[in-house]
């Protein structure tokens, strides 16, 4: 079937046909980069912005954290607004950029990165503490959206644009209700 080679090791497990790109932070920019990648029908890019529309995809999926301090809910709406075709904004409550990772979880008691490093007496590159302290403590503070609630709303939101493009499944929108059923959902918007 014309297979990319990169994709060989697949095998007969994958339907290349039938992908789907994620990722967070700049991973959510290069998603946001693939939709003329053969086989690519979902583009989900989280904390990031949209996706290019040069590159369209079948359906994106844009998540944002409304307190993220590192890529401002204003541009993931600016990338959302960019982006074409069939797309969904999903904004979450008291969420900072780490809230689509488990960085604020792995770091434990210490609470965040990088009180982790500082506690383990890891050097900071002398100039860039400011910029290390932000980037590892964006979402991890107190009052800060419980990570738990944050991964259910990202699964639940995921799982059904993935379900619905890729298993080719008709209906209604299946996230119509996810702003008044899931507590940390604050934004939804669609193009459809």
């Amino acid at each position: 079937r014309g297979q990319d080679p990169a994709l060989a090791f697949l095998g007969d497990r994958a339907d290349t046909t039938q992908m789907a790109v994620a990722g967070h932070s700049a991973g959510g920019m290069a998603c946001g980069q693939l939709g003329n990648e053969a086989g690519v029908r979902v583009a989900i890019p989280m904390a990031a912005g949209g996706v290019d529309p040069a590159h369209p995809v079948t359906s994106t999926l844009v998540l944002g954290g409304l307190d993220d301090a590192t890529v401002a809910f204003k541009r993931t709406r600016e990338g959302y607004d960019a982006t074409t075709g069939k797309k969904r904004l999903v904004g979450l409550e008291k969420a900072g950029h780490l809230a689509f990772s488990d960085l604020c979880v792995v770091a434990g008691d210490a609470g965040d990165l990088f009180s982790l490093a500082t506690q383990w007496g890891i050097k900071i590159p002398p100039g860039t503490d400011a910029l290390f302290k932000k980037l590892a403590t964006d979402g991890c503070g107190v009052g800060q959206l419980d990570p738990a609630e944050g991964w259910r709303a990202i699964n639940l939101t995921t799982t059904a644009v993935l379900e619905e493009t890729l298993q080719c499944r008709q209906g209604a929108d299946p996230l119509v209700t996810v702003k008044g059923t899931l507590p940390a959902v604050a934004v939804y918007e669609t193009s459809f």
